[in-house]
């Protein structure tokens, strides 16, 4: 039941109204985007600006950061998720290994709260199941290393340190040399293939 002061978003076979939708749909492209540049401590007035509505309108659809941020989070899952499902369905271990690192290194530069949710570190992560994105990761990591692709002790651990270390030259370089990013994708794909 939505709370006296605050107008209905739903009709009246309860679904969302149109214009209920649209700001849902605005509050969490910003949100995003928000966390993506500035992190997840982001105050909720940033967002609401961002999305170009009131504070009011980001707590009646989502109660809040904790509910904000479940969202993110489990979109960031269907993303994770997306990539590699798309990498563990190439036939060749080479190719799998390189569509899952370049994959997550892209999501990782346009989201740097995307390795949160790698580590399920986030604190809304609790709620997202992750198991799909786990077990194609090993998928792809235990057949390059049965192909001879990788050193027998590469793991999940080293996917998100490379995630990380592409991450970390995205946000120090942004500004002054937008290719470093793939610069490094290359160089960090040639020592893992070396």
């Amino acid at each position: 039941m939505e709370p006296a002061h605050l107008p209905a978003v739903t009709g009246p076979g309860g679904e969302l109204r149109a214009d209920a939708r649209r700001n849902r749909q605005l509050i969490l492209q910003a949100a995003r985007r928000c966390f993506a540049e500035r992190g997840t401590t982001v105050p909720l007035a940033d967002i609401a600006r961002a999305a170009g509505v009131g504070v009011a309108t980001v707590h009646r659809h989502f109660g809040g950061r904790p509910g904000i941020l479940n969202e993110v989070a489990t979109a960031q899952a269907r993303d994770l998720t997306t990539v590699s499902t798309r990498a563990a369905r190439e036939a060749d271990p080479g190719t799998a290994l390189c569509a899952l690192l370049l994959g997550l290194f892209e999501l990782r530069e346009s989201d740097r709260t995307i390795t949160d949710a790698m580590t399920r570190c986030s604190p809304t992560c609790s709620d997202v199941d992750l198991d799909r994105f786990d077990a194609d990761v090993h998928l792809v990591i235990d057949r390059a290393r049965a192909a001879g692709l990788v050193s027998d002790d590469f793991d999940r651990r080293d996917v998100l340190s490379l995630t990380i270390m592409v991450g970390a030259v995205a946000d120090g370089l942004h500004t002054t040399d937008s290719d470093a990013p793939q610069r490094a994708s290359t160089l960090l794909l040639r020592g893992v293939f070396g």
